[in-house]
């Protein structure tokens, strides 16, 4: 069972239809999710999932004190933020609260996509002793004496 999904936490779907055009060449599903609330129950079974989290003005003091609180307790979730450009005066304060990254076009999904396809791959590999992380990632076949 993977550890980790692609999830979106947002109120109309339309930046989940933008980051699935920009991961169409890679099999990674995009789960969608209406409120912080059933965004949590997806994550509490998926511990180690990548959460985009639309931030708007109307929801900026609640997003980022939902972000905040869900680095404390679940610090394998990975947050990334996307929002309207009215909500760019505060990414610093979104990034504080916990976001890789704070997108405000939906033109510029590519940092995000690449994070999230980077994060649930590791995340949904089998716990690997140190050695054999480093084994896996040389370049060449049978390294190990």
């Amino acid at each position: 069972m993977s550890l980790a999904r692609l999830l979106i936490c947002e109120k109309t779907g339309q930046w989940a239809v933008a980051l699935r055009r920009e991961l169409a060449a890679w099999p990674l599903r995009v789960y969608e999710t209406r409120s912080f609330a059933a965004c949590q129950e997806e994550f509490a079974q998926y511990r180690a999932s990548f959460v985009v989290v639309e931030a708007t003005t109307a929801n900026l003091f609640k997003a980022v004190e939902w972000m905040a609180r869900v680095g404390r307790e679940f610090p394998q979730v990975r947050l990334a933020a996307v929002g309207p450009r009215d909500v760019e005066p505060y990414a610093d304060a979104i990034r504080e609260a916990g976001a890789m990254a704070v997108v405000l076009s939906s033109r510029q999904l590519a940092p995000i996509a690449r994070m999230a396809r980077r994060h649930v791959a590791r995340a949904s590999e089998p716990n690997l002793t140190f050695r054999e992380q480093v084994e896996k990632r040389l370049p060449w076949k049978g390294a190990s004496a």
